[in-house]
């Protein structure tokens, strides 16, 4: 008969968290709120660095060679597909390009040749890397940028507008008027052929 009476007159002990004032509960919700909303933020802003574009520029065969901040280089240039994120090249130092194909060296000095870009770019040490550069006619018989640059181009100049992706007539008048750019040694128009660029007609 006690054990029943115990059963029946529990003391029912109240959560600390609802006994405080309501003032105080609103006040620390806001307060996760905030802290969260900061967060969230910090988070997009590290996207929108790290995952975006910052600058970048279309090669005639279609690649896309982009900038972005990075941890370990001031700015890092990669190479991409249209319209993705994710780098197919990373780190990208020189390069020589045409119509149908681009070259790149890495600031790892590992060495690619992309003549496809629905396909994978090549490594140096891969076996249809020489079939592959020959196909490309990206050099001559000295080993030598046989693109729409004379000499492998830097990338950081290409990416930041020093010098143009296809040195057309006019730009080409325009510098030889003015003092010689070393940054940039075009091939001159007369020089193009139909796998290197556009008509060579003044």
């Amino acid at each position: 008969m006690r054990h029943h009476i115990r059963g029946r007159h529990k003391v029912l002990h109240s959560s600390p968290a609802t006994n405080r004032p309501l003032g105080e509960r609103i006040s620390d919700g806001l307060s996760r709120l905030v802290r969260g909303l900061f967060w969230l933020g910090l988070a997009y802003v590290a996207w929108v660095m790290f995952a975006r574009y910052t600058q970048s520029v279309k090669l005639p065969n279609g690649a896309v060679l982009a900038s972005r901040p990075d941890l370990t280089y001031t700015q890092r240039i990669d190479l991409f597909r249209p319209g993705e994120l994710r780098p197919v090249v990373r780190t990208i130092d020189q390069l020589c390009y045409n119509d149908k194909a681009v070259w790149v060296s890495t600031i790892d000095y590992k060495y690619y040749v992309w003549l496809n870009i629905n396909s994978t770019p090549i490594q140096s040490s891969s076996d249809g890397y020489s079939r592959v550069i020959a196909q490309s006619r990206l050099f001559d018989e000295r080993d030598n940028c046989n693109g729409y640059y004379k000499s492998d181009m830097d990338a950081l100049t290409l990416i930041a507008g020093f010098c143009p992706v296809i040195p057309d007539i006019e730009w080409q008048k325009r510098r030889f008027a003015q003092a010689h750019d070393y940054l940039c040694d075009p091939r001159p128009p007369w020089m193009w052929t139909s796998d290197t660029a556009q008509s060579s007609s003044p």
